[in-house]
């Protein structure tokens, strides 16, 4: 499975059937997708920290753009070479079209539930846990990588899902770094209130810029020689 995932710096194996995963709305299921799954692999790419300390910038949004555009591209090839072996097998997109995500609230919504919960199935496979700003941390790089998964009816070897905290605050820290730097208040002690921050996400993408102000304040994960 390395092999086959290798241009991925973050690799992980989820059991489809496991609480975490089970969580999902009736119709994001992995099992509603692909009948007859054993397999969700979880696969991360990192965000360069220098280019994310330029935020919110243009080259920080084109760096995202980037590894979006690697995530995709990864996730389809891994699909690929599992199919060869003979596994139904399925990836999905990075993020869902910003459409959907204003349509969702149109109804009445007051959080996104996306088509593939990324985060979930990372969590799920071992590779971190959430954090107080709302995005998985990573001991690797703490909250700065960006998540693809794919289906599969192959059946692979289940990750463990990390019991320790890596969250400075939920570890019982006095730290409250993402919150402070988020100049619009959307997180909170109540959690991250998604769409506040999509709205100014969308804002900033019209005039080509990406924010990334929660992630670039977090000192967990940071290797200032890699970064």
């Amino acid at each position: 499975m390395k092999a086959v995932a290798a241009d991925f710096d973050l690799l992980g194996v989820a059991d489809p059937y496991c609480s975490e995963l089970q969580r999902a709305p009736d119709g994001h299921k992995s099992q509603d997708y692909l009948p007859g799954v054993k397999s969700v692999i979880s696969l991360g790419v990192q965000v360069i920290d220098s280019m994310l300390q330029t935020t919110p910038s243009g080259i920080y949004s084109k760096h995202y753009d980037t590894l979006n555009q690697k995530l995709n591209a990864g996730a389809y090839e891994v699909t690929r070479r599992l199919g060869k072996q003979g596994y139904r097998s399925m990836a999905f997109p990075e993020t869902d079209n910003y459409q959907i995500l204003w349509d969702q609230y149109k109804k009445g919504n007051t959080t996104f539930v996306p088509s593939f919960n990324h985060m979930a199935v990372a969590v799920a496979a071992g590779l971190g846990r959430m954090g107080a700003c709302g995005v998985v941390l990573t001991p690797e790089y703490g909250p700065r990588q960006r998540w693809v998964s794919v289906i599969t009816s192959a059946a692979l070897p289940f990750y463990s899902q990390l019991k320790q905290e890596i969250c400075l605050k939920k570890k019982g820290e006095a730290c409250d770094k993402c919150a402070q730097a988020c100049v619009i208040n959307a997180i909170s002690d109540r959690g991250t209130d998604v769409r506040k921050c999509w709205i100014r996400w969308t804002d900033l993408r019209d005039r080509g810029m990406a924010c990334g102000l929660c992630i670039k304040a977090c000192p967990v994960g940071r290797d200032e020689k890699s970064s």
